[in-house]
């Protein structure tokens, strides 16, 4: 097809149109450490912009006090409901008042009433409700998981897909997150992670540790100074 259109190969493509810059959102504070990268490659993120998210309800008012963990399996796939009902009993007793997020995909009346009586809501307002949390349960999403590092919270992983399984490995590497693949999720296996992750400060210090390492790296800042140099020379040539 591409020699059809007067294109020449994929394995060319880069010498056509060589990039001006590979910007990560990823912060470099997340990243296994790397022996060489390409020079035009650059570490920034996470770009979070409260302004731009639409006002969303919540029954504040169901609060009572208690610790929180905050519950949000993505939005970008279907999870099994037997996800949320597995939480809500291995939250169940701890002392915690469960938060669940369904990402807008169900209906909370379809599960009707959970262990512990979570909270469960179709969308939930993400970031404050993370500010608030002591621990976030989420799928290892690379927004979700930056949100959360961003205040410094602690978190148990349960990876599903693409890009998850290997941001959760990173988590546990940094000692920030317990992480448990979906296909091993178990009341005894996330009841376990959560009272080790609130057996001690281990969890939250190394998360607050990261915290300030994104504070430190003007993600968003450093990518738009790239683009702007970048440009520039382009501009100029």
């Amino acid at each position: 097809y591409r020699r059809k259109r007067g294109l020449g190969p994929i394995r060319e493509l880069q010498k056509v149109l060589p990039a001006l810059a590979h910007i990560a959102t990823l912060p470099e504070c997340l990243d296994f450490p790397r022996s060489a990268l390409p020079i035009n490659f650059y570490y920034t993120g996470p770009f979070v912009d409260r302004s731009a998210r639409p006002p969303v309800e919540f029954p504040w008012d169901r609060l009572d006090g208690r610790p929180l963990i905050y519950v949000s399996l993505g939005t970008a796939r279907k999870i099994q409901p037997s996800s949320f009902r597995i939480i809500a009993e291995a939250c169940e007793g701890l002392g915690m008042q469960v938060v669940m997020s369904l990402g807008g995909r169900r209906d909370p009346e379809m599960f009707g009433e959970l262990p512990g009586n979570p909270v469960i809501v179709r969308e939930a307002p993400q970031l404050e409700l993370v500010k608030i949390a002591a621990i976030v349960i989420n799928h290892a999403g690379i927004n979700t998981v930056l949100e959360t590092l961003r205040e410094g919270k602690p978190m148990i992983a349960i990876p599903i897909t693409h890009d998850q399984p290997a941001l959760a490995a990173r988590l546990a590497w940094l000692h920030v997150a317990e992480v448990i693949p979906e296909r091993r999720l178990s009341v005894k296996a996330l009841r376990s992670a959560v009272l080790r992750v609130l057996s001690g400060s281990s969890y939250t210090d190394a998360a607050r540790r990261i915290q300030d390492k994104i504070e430190a790296g003007r993600g968003l800042e450093r990518a738009v100074e790239v683009i702007d140099r970048k440009s520039t020379r382009l501009n100029s040539s």
